[in-house]
């Protein structure tokens, strides 16, 4: 009887832990601030990106994050310039929060899918689920 319950629990648990693996990323939620991320960030293929602790930004040359036919004046997404950041609040068990980049003016353009850790800034190249993701880091 008490080998059947332990088996039942052990079986319990390999069920629970590889749903938690699938899940997706799984870590400590980060509690950044604008001043945490402050500074320059840069792309392995030239990109910058430079948020600074106002909520204010200066992005270049994202084009380089994407190989595509367009180019980067056909492109919906900006291909740099200023505009205002912000960080949503962390998520419980997400490694990484959220960072709203809002472009303009003149234009405005609203880009909300960025994620941020302490040493990793990146946005996703169409499907997250390809995990494709154009990485910057602090320089």
């Amino acid at each position: 009887m008490l080998a059947r319950r332990l088996w039942t629990v052990l079986a319990s648990l390999l069920v629970l832990g590889g749903c938690a693996c699938a899940c997706g990323p799984i870590g400590p939620a980060p509690d950044l601030s604008q001043e945490d991320l402050a500074g320059t960030w840069v792309n392995a293929r030239g990109a910058t990106l430079e948020p600074d602790a106002d909520g204010t930004f200066t992005a270049t040359v994202l084009h380089v994050c994407a190989e595509r036919d367009e180019p980067p004046e056909q492109r919906a997404e900006p291909d740099g310039g200023r505009g205002t950041w912000e960080l949503e609040a962390p998520e419980t068990l997400v490694p990484y929060q959220t960072m709203n980049l809002s472009f303009g003016p003149p234009e405005r353009f609203a880009w909300s899918d960025w994620q941020a850790a302490d040493d990793e800034v990146f946005f996703y190249i169409g499907d997250p689920d390809t995990n494709d993701r154009c990485k910057f880091r602090r320089q």
